[in-house]
């Protein structure tokens, strides 16, 4: 595995950068590497062209703002697992440059106009207009275009209106009396004082044209000619992943998708609904990002996950919000689709919702590991091998079918078995299968002796239970050097023990176990824990260290002396 080693440098030059000048920054560019030394996130943007590997300790403003000058919005468009605000920052690579882009040279966040027109497809009829009332017009403005066609002493609401409709905008609104602006998307919200508008138009002064700062919105209904998106199936997508001795490989996965594409598969499509502020309150309580330049619905998904929430919504083509509930859901409901229809700022194959539309989505959490009863079986031994090969709990006072799904589980073991009331079994096979078969439920008839509302086999009987694992892809962190205490720290026993030793054997026994790192050691030993513990890190040597062969596959190595390769969880980065 690559490490880029000149982060070190860059990091004892950190207090320096602050004040630093541009081209004192930019010589610290030399600190990236064309390909990644670490696991990174699979929607990284697939154009990257230069790395920053992040296992020194730097804080993401340090990396984004100070190291590379990297706006916030290229660099959230780039690495769509942070946020605006740097949150969720990681031990990963991340993308510091992309193909044919220029590294930022400030953070300043820059406004990009995008006007979206419909292509060759017949233009949507007209059916009215509806009032969406009296908005701040900030910098950036709240609608992006201003008319060429319409302004000036004789304006109009309606002239307005017009004007936009045929330059394709859904969105007009009238400002200052003599100002018309069109958009495809609200920017802004609603003003505190909506007497604010109140400066009669030029041409018709019964009518308000908006005010100082301050404009009057309106959107067009419309009868839409265009296809309904299709709507996003729940199907999760498989990411295969090589675990190679010492480099981490990205796998490519063919996606079929749609307009509105549910980004991360755990997320739920729930539809267009209404977004009818401030008549009632919003859809979903809290916006926690804007973009002009990169919202996608999967960055939006990643903000809301990171921060726990429930339900995730993408608006106006530019804005995250997320709650945990639908607000005013009476009036707040779902819509046609094809009211969802603006571009998302970050990717104009998706569309992220419209002017008082969000489009909705609902986190559904992975299934956590369960136990599968699989029934009362003989236990023939001495005659023949115990049905589980290892006794790990005996008690007359304590011994319950959860407790000892737990002793099992917390081991890496496949299977938990109570029997004769006190004895908790787990192993990874059912031994001597032929003899120890299925028997009748009712043999199973001895109450555990931790609770004797629960039946824990009998004699001669255990009852087993078979622990069903999530699947998810496990990424190559590479060669560490062992260190006291313990970089992992629970030594496991794979199937059929020391002698069977391979890198899958090791991932599949922490993952029963509920662990999210897996660690081969010495050709012979696995190890598991649910973190890295410090001062753990990537052995100076690189991967040389880890050169012995796996005792159960010859052709992968497994760690060496004092050296471990470790894996990690997918899910858990």
């Amino acid at each position: 595995m690559k490490i880029n080693q000149a982060a070190l440098a860059a990091l004892a030059a950190l207090p320096r950068l602050a004040s630093a000048s541009l081209a004192q920054r930019l010589k610290f560019l030399n600190t990236r590497d064309v390909e990644p030394g670490m696991p990174y996130d699979l929607n990284t943007i697939s154009t990257c062209t230069w790395w920053y590997d992040n296992f020194e300790g730097l804080t993401c403003t340090d990396v984004r703002d100070l190291l590379y000058a990297i706006s916030p919005e290229d660099f959230t468009r780039w690495n769509p697992s942070i946020t605006l605000d740097c949150g969720n920052w990681k031990r990963l690579s991340y993308c510091v440059q992309v193909k044919s882009e220029q590294t930022q040279t400030t953070s300043t966040t820059s406004t990009t106009t995008t006007t979206s027109t419909a292509s060759a497809t017949a233009k949507p009829s007209l059916l009215g207009w509806e009032s969406l009332g009296c908005y701040v017009d900030d910098d950036p403005h709240t609608l992006s275009t201003l008319s060429a066609k319409e302004g000036g002493s004789q304006l109009t609401v309606e002239k307005c209106q017009t004007a936009c409709f045929g330059d394709d905008f859904l969105f007009a609104g009238v400002k200052a009396g003599t100002e018309c602006w069109c958009g495809s998307y609200v920017s802004n919200e609603w003003a505190s004082d909506q007497d604010d508008c109140n400066i009669p138009c030029g041409g018709q002064t019964s009518e308000t044209c908006g005010g100082t700062s301050v404009m009057n919105i309106y959107e067009a209904e419309v009868k839409d000619t265009l296809p309904a998106p299709s709507t996003p199936t729940d199907t999760a997508t498989t990411t295969t992943t090589s675990l190679a001795t010492s480099t981490t490989t990205k796998a490519t996965s063919t996606t079929s998708t749609s307009t509105t594409a549910t980004a991360i598969p755990t997320w739920q499509a729930l539809g267009c609904y209404k977004d009818l502020y401030p008549a009632n309150d919003r859809t979903l309580k809290n916006l926690l990002a804007t973009s002009d330049t990169s919202l996608t619905i999967a960055s939006c998904q990643a903000m809301c996950k990171q921060d726990n929430y429930l339900y995730s919504g993408v608006e106006n083509g530019r804005e995250c919000w997320c709650g945990n509930e639908i607000q005013s859901s009476t009036t707040n409901v779902v819509v046609a689709e094809t009211d969802c229809r603006t571009p998302c700022t970050g990717d104009s194959s998706e569309f992220c919702g419209a002017g008082a539309r969000v489009y909705l989505y609902k986190y559904v959490a992975a299934t956590e590991a369960t136990w599968q009863t699989l029934g009362c079986y003989n236990d023939l031994y001495p005659t023949v091998n115990r049905t589980l090969r290892d006794l790990r709990d005996f008690s007359d006072t304590s011994i319950t079918i959860a407790g000892c799904q737990t002793t099992c589980k917390k081991d890496g073991y496949l299977y938990a078995g109570v029997e004769d009331g006190r004895e908790c079994w787990c192993g990874n096979e059912i031994q001597s299968s032929a003899t120890n078969i299925p028997a009748a439920t009712s043999d199973c008839n001895k109450a555990c002796t931790g609770d004797s509302s629960e039946l824990c086999g009998a004699g001669a009987r255990v009852f087993l239970y078979k622990n069903i694992v999530p699947t998810a892809p496990w990424l190559g962190l590479g060669c560490y050097g062992e260190e006291d205490p313990r970089v992992l720290r629970n030594l496991l026993s794979v199937s059929y023990g020391r002698g069977n030793v391979t890198h899958q054997n090791c991932i599949d026994t922490c993952n029963r176990g509920g662990y999210s790192y897996a660690g081969v050691e010495n050709g012979e030993e696995c190890w598991c824990d649910d973190i890295i513990n410090p001062p753990g890190d990537l052995a100076s040597d690189g991967s040389a260290g880890c050169n012995k062969a796996c005792t159960g596959n010859a052709d992968e190595t497994c760690g060496g002396l004092a050296r471990l390769e470790i894996f990690v969880k997918s899910t858990s980065i």
